[in-house]
């Protein structure tokens, strides 16, 4: 015989061996993973779900859902599931324990499908010990439904799902398996299917966030044709009134033209000067950019229970007296022949000592006329009313003070404090960007010395977290 031919045989030879060897392992070893009743098939289709995937989470629903394998039983009587510990692995028949931490409170079964035959919870406990076919030792976690009547099922066709709810889960993150048969009576003795599922829990994922207690507060002066405003028309709009238009202010005074307001220079003792003066009381005008402007604050702030905005007048540097006056002057109230103009209420809103009204001598006062809220449909700021407010239209056609809380004063009204804090506005919870317009008046009489009057007011606002 060829050599060659001779060799190539030998090496089929060698190779027919390995083969033999190999299929006589297979054959050895495949009962070993095959644990079970052998005649036994897999569920198709299988998975179980949690509604909470956390370590440890307590009231956790678990879903199981598979389908009758083909070929499989035509009858399902019960089922039983057992869960166990990553280390114990999925393989049927092999040891199972319980997962670490995992209980079953106050379980119940819900949603079983097949829904007929009455089918019920019949435990689920740890500690148990499994069907054979499933696992073995003593320590698994099992579940047992079981139906009053066994239900005909489609193989390859019908579905079997149910949930069992008052789970807690184990504490150890990481995976865990449970394995799955089906039986064809209701006692879990005549075992036809099965299969494992994997799932997992994990630690909960901390995602952080921080809100700091926010507060914007400005003071401008706004050019009277910026911004749509109530502009005392002689009108008398109600108390609450808001800014005519809707055209909103940028936010943190950002239109702001500075700070001055310049009541201008009145051509005699009967004029009122009322800012903004250039539309207002053309006479008293002086041609200076300030008479063209009205006062606003405006607040935004996250505030749970709101803030107040108020103002007080300043008596550092050379302007002590709370009024408009000339500058180091010292004066008293009432008088018309000093160098201070004679305020609307005196002292404090409320609590008037004899001062003029706007319309009858020498008076200053301020009103919040109006206020702008950006549009929206109502405003977070409400004005204060009454003898300690400073809500009114900005109308000298009454000028009365304060304090007498009627309607019309309340409406027409002005009011200046010298000494205290006077309360414009407040809100009872957060504020995004309102704004209050502010207006002045004032009027000299026949005695009022001659010179600049002037006086600086300080605005400021007290949220309440």
């Amino acid at each position: 015989m060829n050599k060659t031919i001779i060799n190539h045989v030998k090496g089929l030879s060698r190779k027919g061996y390995l083969f033999a060897a190999l299929v006589l392992f297979v054959g050895i070893a495949y009962p070993a993973f095959n644990t079970g009743d052998s005649s036994a098939l897999t569920i198709t289709s299988r998975s179980m779900s949690l509604s909470r995937n956390v370590a440890s989470a307590t009231a956790t629903t678990y879903t199981f859902q598979a389908t009758v394998p083909t070929g499989g039983a035509t009858t399902l009587g019960s089922i039983e599931v057992i869960l166990c510990a990553g280390s114990s692995g999925p393989l049927l028949g092999t040891a199972c324990v319980a997962p670490t931490g995992l209980a079953f409170t106050g379980s119940t079964l819900t949603s079983p499908l097949p829904s007929a035959g009455t089918p019920t919870l019949n435990g689920a406990l740890t500690g148990q010990t499994p069907n054979a076919n499933l696992g073995s030792g003593a320590s698994a976690a099992r579940i047992r439904t079981t139906y009053a009547t066994p239900q005909s099922v489609v193989a390859g066709t019908t579905v079997v799902s149910f949930n069992i709810t008052g789970i807690t889960n184990t504490s150890t993150a990481g995976t865990f398996f449970a394995r799955m048969g089906f039986f064809s009576d209701n006692a879990w003795t005549t075992y036809t299917d099965g299969g494992a599922m994997a799932n997992s829990v994990q630690a909960l994922q901390n995602v952080s966030f921080k809100v700091q207690e926010t507060l914007a507060f400005c003071v401008g002066a706004m050019p009277n044709a910026t911004v749509a405003h109530y502009a005392g028309d002689g009108t008398t709009p109600a108390v609450g009134t808001t800014f005519a238009g809707t055209a909103s202010i940028t936010n943190n005074c950002a239109q702001s033209a500075g700070t001055s307001i310049n009541l201008g220079i009145a051509p005699d003792s009967s004029t009122t000067c009322l800012s903004p003066v250039s539309v207002r009381s053309a006479t008293c005008v002086n041609g200076s950019d300030g008479d063209n402007r009205y006062a606003f604050v405006m607040l935004a702030t996250n505030a749970a229970n709101g803030a107040s905005v108020a103002q007080r007048i300043n008596s550092a540097g050379t302007f002590t007296q709370g009024t408009l006056q000339i500058a180091s002057a010292s004066c008293s109230f009432p008088s018309q022949t000093d160098s201070c103009i004679d305020p609307v209420n005196g002292n404090t809103p409320g609590n008037p000592i004899g001062m003029p009204t706007i319309t009858t001598t020498e008076a200053v006062g301020m009103v919040v006329a109006g206020r702008n809220n950006q549009g929206r449909a109502t405003n977070a700021l409400i004005r204060t009313t009454g003898a300690a407010g400073y809500s009114g239209s900005g109308n000298v056609t009454g000028g009365t003070p304060c304090s007498s809380g009627t309607s019309a004063n309340t409406t027409n009204c002005w009011n200046w404090n010298r000494t205290g804090n006077g309360t414009l506005a407040t809100a009872t919870g957060p504020i995004d960007n309102e704004a209050l317009q502010i207006l002045f008046a004032t009027k000299s009489a026949i005695t009022t010395p001659p010179g600049q009057y002037l006086v600086d007011i300080d605005y400021f606002s007290v949220p309440a977290y």
